[in-house]
């Protein structure tokens, strides 16, 4: 049994006008905090993983509330009192609420223990009770000022960059030693769509997550729930101490220092979420942790009508140019999906005229939409569009269409139009303006409305980070991702709750909006945009460091990175089939009956075996991050059903034989191993022999792969 989902005792209550002090304490299955008010602000007193005795507070943690805002000009100094706690026991959150009389504000500091396993979140809410605008600066959304390590043990931070444009070159881990000299910092943005080298913007992005493993005990963790422009700054403050002084961290997460932002009479301000997390065991235990919070917490609700993680199609171009294909075309391909075992029929970014008129091209589909959804339908798969609905039409596009000639005000930069193709860049509106969020509501929701969709990809950049759109927040420059943030999110939201089929997929230019604010509103992150077996596996290696492989989306195109190592082979599919598998073939009439046969095996071995596991696996990694020459691949374990899968391939190495030590198995039990391509005889092992002596496999050939088989012995059934 898990422990208590929430535990609130009230400890000590002084309701004086001096000093009103409480204390709380709120637990999710591997998190605990107790939590109190002292001298009017919110305080942390401990913070522990359950059965861990480390208390990560070694002195109370204060909480920093604002200290000053503008108003009418000139800036007023706040004084804060505590007036109550709320405690809500459904939704599991404890609100300490604060009152400034002068001007007249209140302010929330919310906190929430999810139920079931994962860290605990802390928001604040500022709701401005004057009659007058006021403008505010930076809040931090959570700050540690002493963070207490233990001593004499070792200590490792690990950040992950998103590699969203090419995970080979843009990709992979940091990991450093934490001792008295450490410092890091994390920064998060999406892409900025006013710059043209996107690889360059990719190469100062992380995503917002910060992990303190201690040795191969327990570990501590914190994350940012938004997708805004902001960061994660750490230090030791331990340089001038001696070698037996304790070590205390500094960790402080959310909007940059520099934001300023207008909070007008009436209205209430977000400081978006953060949260923090103990665990007991590895780092892997920790990912663990964290995966199932995104599961159980932050995912949106999954509609029982589709496979989770579904088997995906993407047409975009097969032998043909984009924007030159034909219903006759669409439909073939559609067949080809279903007859390999397919699940959702992505269209993609062909289907329209251009950005902005986001009508089935009626030269090229007369018919629209409707012969290729109802196959679809009618053969038990879904129909799956792309919009990159910020994206804006030149002044060709019929009335009705997102123009600037119409609508110049919205527009982040007078846009640049593409003279070929029909998607224009350079043409974005920022929908932290309200008319132009108003104005893909109502788009987006007719497009899924009118032709059917059950599964959305948002792509390019919904978030603008500088933009000239007119706007009525005072002009602050530093508040831009901040709104449009805020306005993508509400068009999401809305798309959720008009149709309770449709799965949505955050794409943004192949993984440049990966943090846990994108996967709160969409089910799906794309891992790269890099459609190769080698990128793939970089990808997901450093993505499920954070995110469930099952919300990891990996795209697959045959040959065009590499002839040898992107062949349409189970190489390539199986360096995808890690996670959320989307595959976009560019030259299926050029497939052998052969490999047609591998990619249907390969959707019916997701199905029957891959995806059950991948529902709660423990991602294991049993060998180093890819890099193209040595082995590499991941352990995923489902402690749930007792089953796991080994991913083994070999790259450009010269070596044909490798030991594969599993991880995170039970010595004492005993395991059944198979091999998909019989590269090892079928064996029971004890755990203790898979994880010590390992499994010895051999691959004769380079750019090849494998897939193990692991059940636990007398285990149940999928």
């Amino acid at each position: 049994m898990l422990r208590a989902l929430v535990i609130v005792f009230l400890i000590f209550a002084s309701l004086s006008a001096a000093a009103q002090e409480a204390r709380w304490k709120l637990a999710t299955a591997d998190t605990e905090i107790e939590i109190g008010v002292e001298n009017h602000a919110p305080t942390i007193f401990a913070l522990r993983a359950p059965g861990v005795a480390w208390n990560w507070i070694a002195t109370p943690n204060r909480e920093s509330l604002p200290k000053t805002v503008v108003q009418s000009g000139s800036v007023r100094t706040l004084r804060w009192s505590f007036v109550r706690h709320e405690f809500d026991a459904e939704k599991a959150t404890l609100a300490l609420v604060f009152q400034n009389a002068a001007p007249a504000l209140e302010l929330r500091s919310v906190w929430k223990a999810p139920k079931g396993r994962g860290p605990i979140e802390h928001w604040l809410l500022l709701r401005n009770a004057s009659p007058d605008r006021i403008t505010i600066d930076s809040q931090p959304s959570l700050k540690f000022d002493a963070l207490a390590l233990p001593p004499n043990q070792y200590v490792e931070s690990t950040q992950v960059l998103r590699g969203g444009s090419a995970a080979p070159i843009s990709g992979g881990t940091i990991t450093q030693p934490v001792g008295r000299i450490w410092n890091t910092q994390v920064p998060s943005r999406p892409s900025d769509a006013g710059k043209v080298d996107f690889l360059l913007e990719d190469l100062t992005t992380q995503i917002p997550y910060l992990n303190l493993q201690v040795e191969s005990a327990h570990g501590l963790y914190v994350g940012w729930k938004f997708s805004g422009v902001g960061e994660i700054v750490a230090a030791a403050d331990g340089a001038m101490a001696t070698p037996t002084d304790r070590i205390a961290v500094r960790i402080a997460v959310g909007l940059l220092p520099e934001f300023r932002t207008d909070v007008f009479a009436g209205e209430e301000f977000l400081v978006p979420a953060a949260f923090i997390g103990t665990y007991k065991g590895t780092q892997s235990a920790g990912s663990h942790s964290l995966h199932r919070y995104i599961l159980d917490s932050l995912l949106p609700r999954r509609p029982d009508s589709q496979s989770f993680p579904t088997l995906g199609y993407a047409y975009y171009f097969d032998g043909n140019q984009p924007g030159t294909q034909s219903e006759a075309d669409v439909l073939a391909s559609a067949r080809l999906a279903h007859e390999l075992g397919f699940e959702t029929y992505l269209v993609d970014a062909m289907w329209f005229p251009q950005t902005g008129d986001w009508r089935w091209d009626p030269t090229r589909f007369p018919r629209g939409a409707k012969p290729i959804a109802d196959y679809l339908h009618a053969n038990g798969m879904k129909l799956g569009l792309w919009m990159a609905w910020t994206q804006a039409a030149n002044s060709d596009a019929p009335a009705g269409a997102l123009s600037y000639e119409r609508n110049p005000e919205w527009f982040t930069h007078p846009p640049v139009f593409a003279k070929e193709g029909n998607i224009n860049w350079q043409a974005q509106i920022d929908v932290g303006v309200d008319e132009a969020r108003k104005w893909v509501e109502r788009e987006t929701q007719r497009v899924v409305r009118e032709y059917g969709v059950d599964y959305l990809k948002t792509d390019f950049s919904p978030i603008a980070i500088q933009s000239a759109a007119q706007r009525n927040r005072g002009g602050h420059k530093t508040d831009v991702s901040y709104w449009s943030t805020m306005g993508y999110y509400r068009v999401q939201e809305t798309l959720l709750e008009r149709f309770p089929h449709l799965m949505l997929e955050g794409c943004s230019m192949g993984g440049k909006i990966k943090d846990f604010g994108n996967i709160a509103h969409a089910h799906y992150v794309v891992g790269t945009d890099t459609l190769s077996a080698l990128a793939d596996r970089q990808s997901i290696y450093d993505t499920s460091f954070m995110f469930p492989p099952a919300t990891i989306a990996l795209y697959t195109y045959e040959k065009l990175y590499s002839p040898v190592a992107d062949a349409p082979e189970p190489y390539l599919w199986r360096s995808a089939m890690m996670g959320m598998w989307i595959i976009a073939l560019t030259e299926s009439a050029k497939l052998t009956p052969q490999q047609k046969a591998h990619i249907r095996r390969s959707t019916d071995i997701y199905k029957s075996w891959l995806r059950p596991v991948m529902l709660d696996a423990q991602v294991h990694r049993v060998f180093p991050r890819p890099n193209g020459f040595h082995w590499d691949g991941l352990f995923y374990w489902n402690p749930t059903i007792r089953k796991g899968t080994v991913y083994a391939f070999r790259p450009n190495s010269d070596l044909a034989r490798q030991s594969v030590y599993l991880q995170g198995l039970d010595p004492a039990k005993s395991y059944r191993v198979r091999g998909e391509d019989g590269s090892i005889a079928e064996a029971v092992l004890t755990g203790t022999v898979l994880m010590n002596d390992g499994i010895a496999l051999t691959l004769p050939r380079k750019f090849t792969s494998e897939i193990l088989y692991v059940e636990e012995v007398g285990g149940p059934s999928i």
